[in-house]
């Protein structure tokens, strides 16, 4: 869990400026809205981003989101080179409301004992990240900053 401060000036609020102390949790899901507008940004202390967004089904906890063919919602990555938008910090469930971090370090779902400083991107193994291939360089994906353990590791997403 962090806390995040919403950014001044998110689209959505009235007059298009928000209250710059705005604050909320990484981790809250709501099935009826954050209060901000789906695309809000915001930062923790250690200056990772945040953007909320809708899950259009299940996501579990530490897995790499990719938005729909719509852009309505998000969903847990399933196939090999999808945008990575974001990962979770916490469960959704679908049609919940939330927040992925973006950008800066965060714990992901990953493929086998990839290594440090391997670059990832989705792979077959739904809602997993695995080590980039010469086709995947393309692909937006992060860098893995620790080694795999149980499945999980660093990652930085940029």
């Amino acid at each position: 869990m962090a806390r995040i401060f919403i950014e001044p000036f998110a689209s959505g609020f009235a007059g298009g400026v928000a209250n710059p102390l705005a604050q909320d949790d990484s981790t809250r899901r709501s099935q009826t809205g954050l209060g901000v507008p789906v695309g809000t940004v915001a930062r923790d202390v250690a200056g990772n981003k945040y953007m909320a967004v809708k899950a259009g089904a299940s996501i579990v906890i530490n897995a790499p989101v990719v938005p729909n063919a719509g852009l309505s919602d998000v969903r847990g990555s399933s196939a090999a080179q999808q945008f990575v938008l974001g990962v979770t910090d916490a469960a959704f469930a679908s049609g919940d409301f939330g927040w992925v971090l973006t950008d800066g370090s965060v714990v992901c779902k990953v493929v086998g004992a990839t290594a440090i400083n391997s670059l990832l991107v989705t792979g077959g193994t739904a809602v997993t990240l695995q080590l980039a291939t010469a086709a995947d360089f393309s692909q937006r994906g992060c860098v893995q900053i620790t080694a795999e353990a149980g499945g999980l590791a660093t990652v930085f997403l940029r």
